[in-house]
């Protein structure tokens, strides 16, 4: 990863668990935060456009509503972002998963 640094649209403590990565989803959301390239970034070959991480929270994310099925736990593409640095991916705590993390084993799987 080519970065220089992380801006956040708002303080760290006012939301839980921001979604990481390109937004799949087209509806309502809301960029809390996004990765500054550095100036020897490449673009991408396909599109000549620059690749960079983003942070954003859909309405029914934990930050956006204290009332949600998110109390308890978090998206699977959530992070921590008190443990987002620039150029190294954050990751899932308990304080962004809302309770304490599940064993390995104890952890949803994906249906078959």
């Amino acid at each position: 990863m080519r970065e220089s640094a992380l801006s956040w649209a708002r303080r760290l403590t006012r939301f839980g668990s921001p979604r990481c990565g390109r937004p799949a989803y087209r509806g309502r959301g809301r960029l809390v935060g996004y990765a500054n390239l550095r100036s020897d970034a490449l673009a991408t070959r396909d599109s000549g456009r620059y690749d960079r991480r983003t942070f954003w929270l859909l309405p029914h994310d934990r930050g956006e509503a204290p009332e949600t099925e998110y109390r308890t736990h978090a998206p699977l593409e959530a992070v921590d972002p008190r443990t987002v640095r620039a150029g190294r991916p954050g990751h899932l705590t308990a304080r962004a998963w809302g309770s304490p993390l599940p064993l390995r084993n104890e952890r949803p799987r994906p249906s078959d």
